[in-house]
Formats: structure tokens, C-alpha cells, sequence
């Protein structure tokens, strides 16, 4: 767990993009709109209680339930009176993650846009998520993984031993373990995933408003099928505790796949692009993972601690069953990181980018140890001695670092896609009139905003100072129209603005007018991708 230390805790980061707003954020109309329509880069779910339409004068306006639209949501509304509204919303995306903002316009020439602002600010101010609910969540997340891992591992050792597993107290010992800390951490999630998703701190699991979300939602569905499973596997095996049936083995290995492939909802591999091969991969890299490190703990807790032959030739056949399952999970793990990082920048600039680095060093230590045991490997001519002891104890040694690779892995589940989250500086020369103007945009620290940075430059390169600037933005594919930009001057020939929003990503015209002196003023504009 060391080498956790040094990535940043991860915060509740928009894992959808917010597109465009109807009203655009700052549009003044002639009359009061019919509607609110937002739209995203994936499918969103408001929150219970999170959309709000405020007043300049705080005045809360009531509008009833929102309408799904693909990607987004509509909202009808009463007639506005003339004046400044902000409306503020807080969503969960596809994935599974929080996501707020706010945006203003006018009816009327009446109201103060600037108060209306204001009011957006409080709606966004405090923390996206309380800390300790935030880490409560991770850690059942975390259980919840792990216990994954633990029933592919029982089923696994199961088909291969056989009925005579059955009978192991260490081995029932262990699957009732396993099925009580999945249970557990089933109803954990359920409890904690309605304050986290609403940033509400951790004695809010007690809100029934919030519980009634959580089980309308489909993470909810998810986890009453993973906890029905669950309960299943331990009825089927305890009819029959001293043989095994074709029944045991399909419902055993049924199990197996349910809660490998329930583990990916809501997920970064059911959403974007390739989503279904990508969701076919992550269910075979989640089997794959419980087959090895699963089976691994199964076979170092309750298989080996006996020196039974049939004991021993389990282990040979387990070991060629591992390695193939390490094969896929290492195929299906290099897909799905070339999909969610696409660059060596977003894997070294990004948290996502981090914390993949720290689980791919884990795996490689963990498949060392691997090769390792693998030498320790007893045959059928030394069921006792030293040697199947020291092949348990590899495998337990191998099996350990299974909880440090799932917190990885939870880890990446609650960051931004490198691709995403990655995001590089634009610039362009603009050509006046005997001026030469410098534009860069490049990433401020808070996502969907930017630096802008002005330079004024001579024919021949050299700083030229000038009066004053301004700039505006447009985004005519989002009904964005010249929006201002709050720019101030750090030089004689450099204008900036440190928290441009430009959230929307897309292809933006920037327009700039310098007064070069009190009689001459020259513009320019030019396009740059923003991403």
C-alpha cells in the first residue's frame, strides 16, 4: 500500500461532459422559455431533488419532474416573470458519478444577471462529496471486489476438487466468509452510494428519500442480484454438502458469472466509445482475475493446508488453469487501458493515468511471484514435507497482493478516463494590420477551465505594447455567441484571463480587438480546438 502515497485523493470528477444548455448560460430573452434542455456527452440521471430554478431574488421557482432525453434532460417550466434566473443541477452519469452546475439567463430587460450569478456560486459552493462518506463508499467498493474474486476463486476450486471440498471445514469456513462480506458490502453500497452521489455526509444513509433512489437506480437492481446470487450459491451447496450434481456445478459457475459481470455496472466499460467490446472485456478480465488471484487465496487457505494426493495433483492442474486466466487478463487489460488512455502524455499527466501505472507494477510483482512459486510446485512423489508447504505459502504471498491491485482498481473506477481528463494547450498567430497577435488557451487547474494568454507582436516578432483589448468567445454549433472574456493586462503587450469556462468542448472562434493607441484599433479572429 506504499506506493499509494503519492497520487492525489480522488475526487468526485465529472465523468460526462456537459454540451450545451437551452437556454444558453447568459442568453437574454425576449420572453419567458417553455423549457430547460441539458445535454451531455453520455445518458444522465437527476438526482432526486437536485434540479433548481432560483430568482434573483432567491425566490425558488417549482417545475415538476424532468423528461429523459437521450443524453440529457428537459425540463418544462411555468412562466417566468421578467428577471435573472440561475438553474442549477447535479446529476449522476452513466458510469456512476456525480456531476453539478449552474448557468443563468435573463427574461425581460429586468434583473440582475450579475446577482443571478452569484446565486449560481452558492448553489456550486462546499465540496462535491463529504471526505469520509467518499472513502466509507471506496472501501465497501473495495469488499465488494475483492469478495468477487473470493466466489470465482471457490467456484473455480470446486469444478476442479470436486464434491470433496465440500466436506473441508476450511473450505466451508471460507465460502461462508466470502458470502458474508459480499452480503455486506452489497448493503454498504446500497446505503452509501445515495449520500456520495449527493454529497451529503455519512448520516444521511438513514435517508429513506435517498435509499428509495438508490434502489430505483440500476446500481440498486445490481445489488439485490448480486446478494440473491450470492444466497443461492451457499443454498445449492449446502443441499448436497457430501457429493456434487450437474446442479451444484451449473449453478456454481452461474454465480460465477453474475457477479463477475454485475461488477462492471455502472462502469467506465458500459460507456464511450467501443462500449461493448469494451464491456465484453472487462467481464473476461474480471473472470480471468477472480480464476487467478481468487483461486490463488482458495488454494493457499483451504486446499493445501492438508498433504492429501489428490490435494497436491489439484495444484498442478489449478496452475496451468492460472496462467491461462493470466494470459486473458493481461490481453483484456492492455484493450481496455489503450481505450481509456490513448496517449503516453495522459498516462504520465493524469490520476487515472497514476494509479494505472501503480496497478500494472503491482500485477508485475504479483506475476514474479508467480514464476517464483511455480519452481516450489509439488509433484505426486512429494505429497509431504517442506515442499507443499512452501508452495502454499508462495501462494498465499501471491494471493496478498490481490487487495492491493482491487483498491487499484476501485481507484480507477472513481477517476476521469486518462483520455478524458487529459488536456493540451491550442494556439494561433492572428494576422492585423501591422500587428501580429499571439493566442494561447491552455488548461487551468479546474476542469472546463482555461488560461488565456494574449501577446501583442511587430512585423518583425518583437513585443509591441498597445492601449487595450478585448476578446469574445463563440460557439455557433452550441448557440454560444460572443462571449465575453474577463481579460486583464500583465504586460505592455500581454492580456490574460486565468478561469476562462469553456466547459463545452468543441471548435471555438476567438475574437480579439486591440486599440493600439487612442485613434487606431485593428481585430483579427481564428479557431482553436477545444477539448
Amino acid at each position: 500500500m506504499i506506493l499509494f502515497w503519492w497520487l492525489p485523493a480522488p475526487g468526485a470528477s465529472a465523468h460526462a461532459e456537459l454540451l450545451s444548455t437551452n437556454p444558453a448560460s447568459g442568453a437574454e430573452l425576449a420572453s419567458s422559455p417553455k423549457t430547460i434542455r441539458v445535454l451531455f456527452s453520455e445518458g444522465v440521471k437527476p438526482l432526486s431533488g437536485g434540479l433548481r430554478l432560483v430568482r434573483d431574488d432567491s425566490v425558488q421557482i417549482s417545475t415538476p419532474s424532468p423528461q429523459h432525453v437521450e443524453n440529457g434532460f428537459v425540463v418544462s417550466l411555468p412562466r417566468l416573470d421578467p428577471g435573472a434566473y440561475v438553474f442549477g443541477w447535479r446529476v449522476v452519469s452513466d458510469d456512476g458519478h456525480p456531476i453539478r452546475g449552474a448557468f443563468t439567463f435573463r427574461v425581460g430587460s429586468v434583473g440582475d444577471q450579475s446577482i443571478a450569478a452569484s446565486l449560481a456560486q452558492t448553489l456550486l459552493a462546499g465540496p462535491t462529496r463529504d471526505s469520509v462518506t467518499g472513502a466509507a463508499y471506496t472501501a465497501a467498493r473495495v469488499v465488494r471486489l475483492l469478495s468477487t474474486l473470493g466466489v470465482t476463486g471457490l467456484v473455480v476450486m470446486f469444478v476442479v476438487l470436486g464434491a470433496t471440498v465440500l466436506s473441508e471445514r476450511r473450505f466451508s469456513r471460507l465460502l461462508r466468509q466470502t458470502v458474508v462480506a459480499g452480503i455486506g458490502a452489497e448493503l454498504a453500497v446500497l446505503l452509501l452510494y445515495g449520500p456520495f452521489v449527493s454529497g451529503r455526509t455519512i448520516s444521511a444513509v438513514l435517508d429513506g428519500v435517498l435509499l428509495d433512489y438508490t434502489l430505483h437506480d440500476t446500481l440498486g437492481q445490481v445489488c439485490a442480484a448480486r446478494i440473491v446470487s450470492l444466497l443461492v450459491l451457499v443454498i445449492v451447496w449446502a443441499r448436497r454438502p457430501h457429493g456434487r450434481d450437474k446442479i451444484q456445478v451449473v449453478f456454481a459457475i452461474a454465480v460465477a458469472v453474475v457477479v463477475a459481470a454485475t461488477q462492471l455496472i455502472p462502469g467506465h466499460a458500459t460507456v464511450g466509445m467501443w462500449s461493448l467490446a469494451s464491456t465484453v472485456a472487462m467481464f473476461l478480465h474480471v473472470l480471468a482475475a477472480g480464476v487467478w488471484l481468487g483461486g490463488l487465496t482458495v488454494l493457499g487457505v483451504a486446499v493445501l493446508r492438508g498433504t492429501r494426493l489428490d490435494r497436491v495433483a489439484a495444484s498442478r492442474s489449478y496452475s496451468a488453469l492460472a496462467t491461462a486466466a493470466l494470459a486473458v487478463v493481461l490481453l483484456t487489460g492492455a484493450f481496455s487501458s489503450a481505450r481509456q488512455v490513448g496517449s503516453i502524455r495522459a498516462l504520465t499527466t493524469t490520476t487515472f493515468g497514476r494509479i494505472l501505472v501503480v496497478k500494472l507494477a503491482l500485477v508485475a510483482i504479483t506475476i514474479l511471484l508467480g514464476l517464483r512459486n511455480r519452481r516450489r510446485l509439488p509433484t505426486m512423489g512429494t505429497p509431504l514435507g517442506e515442499t507443499t508447504s512452501a508452495f502454499r505459502r508462495g501462494a498465499l504471498r501471491e494471493a496478498s497482493f490481490s487487495v492491493t491491485i482491487a483498491v487499484a482498481a476501485v481507484l480507477l473506477g472513481t477517476a476521469q478516463p486518462a483520455r478524458d481528463a487529459v488536456r493540451v494547450p491550442v494556439s494561433a498567430t492572428i494576422e492585423a494590420p501591422n500587428l501580429l497577435i499571439d493566442l494561447t488557451v491552455e488548461p487551468a487547474n479546474r476542469k472546463g477551465t482555461y488560461e488565456i494568454h494574449v501577446y501583442t507582436l511587430d512585423r518583425t516578432g518583437l513585443p509591441s505594447a498597445v492601449d487595450s483589448m478585448r476578446v469574445f468567445a463563440s460557439l455557433p454549433e452550441k448557440q454560444v455567441d460572443r462571449l465575453p472574456i474577463v481579460i486583464q493586462r500583465a504586460g505592455s503587450n500581454h492580456f490574460q484571463a486565468l478561469g476562462a469556462d469553456l466547459a463545452v468542448p468543441g471548435d471555438w472562434r476567438f475574437e480579439v480587438q486591440v486599440s493600439v493607441d487612442a485613434f487606431t484599433e485593428v481585430s483579427g479572429a481564428a479557431r482553436l480546438s477545444i477539448r
